[in-house]
């Protein structure tokens, strides 16, 4: 190896050591460090258990996180679900997705607990598609947010979203997959923050 090529490793080195440890450099990374940290948890948190059937969270009036469970729906006619549903208070938001199968063996009342938080009896023989659903016990049918189809689906609300007549108090974002379309129940909630991770990159790299 020539002898500028031996010194070219360790002065790139020295160079980026003397780039990233400079006061007021330094600085800024300190202090955005920590929130990095907690944006790549909660972007990487899935608040769902991700088993097949459907999958539930709910959410208090304030956006924090009350219990979550999965129903399956796809062999147990009496999983439990609309039990679960009725049981929510009355002001939480309650988000449903669907992993792998959750149609086969929905009750009338699983149906009819569907339709009470603001979605639709339409999953109702929908083998393996994707579902998802965002609303609120006693809603009425309809009201909701609600994505179906046989490819995955993926609904983003901002926080403030409107939902018939009030608003999600934090940004939700809510993911479905069926058997043939990767098979997962996904939910990420509160604020995302890229404002804040452009301003981790340009204290880094600026």
């Amino acid at each position: 190896m020539p002898r500028a090529e031996r010194w070219l490793v360790p002065m790139i080195l020295l160079g980026a050591v003397v780039f990233f440890a400079l006061p007021a450099r330094r600085v800024n990374i300190d202090n955005s460090a920590d929130w990095w940290r907690r944006w790549l948890i909660q972007a990487q948190t899935n608040y769902l258990p991700n088993q097949r059937g459907l999958n539930v969270a709910v959410l208090d009036w304030q956006g924090r996180l009350l219990t979550a469970a999965a129903f399956d729906t796809y062999l147990n006619p009496r999983s439990g679900f609309a039990e679960f549903i009725t049981a929510q208070p009355l002001d939480s938001w309650v988000i449903v997705a669907a992993q792998d199968e959750a149609s086969a063996s929905l009750s009338e009342a699983d149906l009819h607990a569907l339709a009470d938080l603001g979605g639709s009896r339409s999953l109702y023989e929908k083998y393996e598609w994707s579902y998802v659903l965002v609303g609120r016990p006693h809603l009425g049918q309809g009201q909701g947010r609600e994505l179906l189809s046989p490819n995955q689906v993926d609904l983003r609300l901002p926080a403030g979203a409107e939902i018939a007549g009030r608003r999600t108090p934090i940004a939700i974002r809510v993911r479905s997959g069926g058997f043939s379309q990767g098979s997962f129940a996904a939910l990420q909630f509160g604020r995302v923050g890229y404002r804040r991770l452009w301003e981790w990159i340009f204290a880094v790299f600026r």
